[in-house]
């Protein structure tokens, strides 16, 4: 008996691998279609004709005799707030900061932020001092 030569030769069944194949290729086809990525459409202004104004803070101190001061100039606590509603007109994006001395009444401070909420000034500061 004489066996032919073909069934002496060793082969290779490719079938598992091509499934492999294939499963792996639907796979990242279906992996791709869930990475999408997301970017923001940001409409960026232009160059503008004036150059962006720096907003100014205002600066309410009060001292240890209970004097209320507008930046550097004493006033009267009824005029607080006509000042602040001065200040805030040109300067929306300001902060407002309160300076209190660590002696003086704590009403007179609360006094000034209700004034400066009167005012329509929401960015209200109050800064420590030594």
């Amino acid at each position: 008996m004489r066996k032919s030569a073909r069934s002496n030769e060793a082969s290779v069944n490719l079938t598992p691998m091509l499934d492999i194949v294939f499963i792996m290729l639907i796979f990242f086809i279906v992996t791709a279609a869930f990475t999408k990525e997301d970017a923001l459409n940001l409409n960026l202004p232009g160059p503008g004709p004036q150059d962006p104004v720096e907003a100014e803070n205002l600066v309410i101190s009060i001292d240890a005799s209970n004097q209320v001061f507008v930046g550097r100039r004493m006033v009267d606590i009824r005029s607080v707030r006509a000042n602040i509603e001065q200040w805030s007109v040109p300067n929306q994006a300001g902060a407002l900061i309160i300076r209190p001395d660590p002696v003086s009444h704590t009403a007179l401070l609360v006094n000034i932020y209700d004034l400066a909420q009167l005012a329509n000034v929401t960015n209200i500061a109050i800064a420590e001092t030594n």
